[in-house]
């Protein structure tokens, strides 16, 4: 297998979002850049310099549609129910890449160059998201005893835990993938763009994604929030300002290899 340059990644993972966009667009699905994908189109207009990766967005209906509906004989799609897939969130990947990570996982699994795909969820009130991110934290410290034990821990009363846990991986990925949405029935005041359990509150206003405009992206345009400003300051704080030298590095741990 001939190993992939980073700027050969980022070629094959552009090939991945422009067929996502042609199909969002044939099934009138909508869909944003989001997290770093949006701050590298503001900023950069395309990927952040040293990084390769593609985050987006969608309507929990949308996103629904999609997985569901998706067929195609070189691009395949990961979600939740997937066997031993490790993240309640989507992955779009190239069927003709293989990525190698550098992280120990006690479930074995193959994947290729990937974009992410994380359903927009919806709550009325900040009590709702405390709630869920109580029980979602539950979920994910048994996702990661299932998937990624830490290897320094010799305790054998740990490692046993570990052995229980990993039957149950799937299970908890579905868990946590379910619990973001389980206001979606209310009415709603906010949106939650991330069905992971994390220490940032990334909370938006309901209308967040609700108006689209197209954005350049490298050599093409893909479809960016109106209220891009508004997102990048409570995701990123003052989000045109570089980070130091040192901390532009990929936060990536993988190798990636054509078939």
């Amino acid at each position: 297998m001939q190993e992939l340059s980073l700027n050969e990644e980022k070629s094959i993972v552009l090939e991945i979002l422009d067929e996502f966009h042609n199909f969002c667009n044939k099934n009138n699905l909508k869909y944003s850049l989001f997290y770093g994908s949006l701050l590298g189109a503001i900023r950069h207009n395309g990927f952040i310099p040293w990084d390769d990766d593609i985050d987006v967005v969608m309507p929990r209906e949308d996103y629904d549609f999609f997985i569901k509906n998706y067929k195609n004989d070189r691009f395949g799609v990961f979600y939740s129910k997937t066997k031993n897939f490790f993240l309640p969130s989507a992955k779009m990947f190239d069927k003709q890449t293989l990525k190698i990570e550098n992280v120990k996982v006690s479930k074995k699994f193959e994947i290729g160059l990937d974009i992410d795909i994380f359903p927009i969820d919806y709550i009325s009130n900040i009590d709702e998201y405390e709630k869920i991110q109580k029980k979602k934290r539950i979920w994910m410290n048994l996702k990661i005893l299932a998937f990624y034990p830490p290897k320094s821990n010799k305790n054998i009363l740990f490692k046993l835990l570990v052995a229980l846990s990993r039957p149950f991986g799937n299970l908890a990925v579905r868990k946590i993938d379910r619990i973001g949405q389980k206001y979606n029935n209310k009415q709603h005041n906010y949106c939650i763009a991330n069905p992971m359990f994390g220490k940032e509150k990334l909370i938006f206003p309901i209308d967040m994604f609700s108006d689209l405009t197209f954005h350049k992206f490298e050599n093409k345009e893909f479809l960016i929030s109106s209220k891009y400003d508004e997102i990048l300051k409570i995701r990123y704080g003052e989000y045109m300002k570089l980070p130091p030298k040192e901390n532009q590095v990929t936060h990536h741990s993988f190798s990636c290899y054509k078939k």
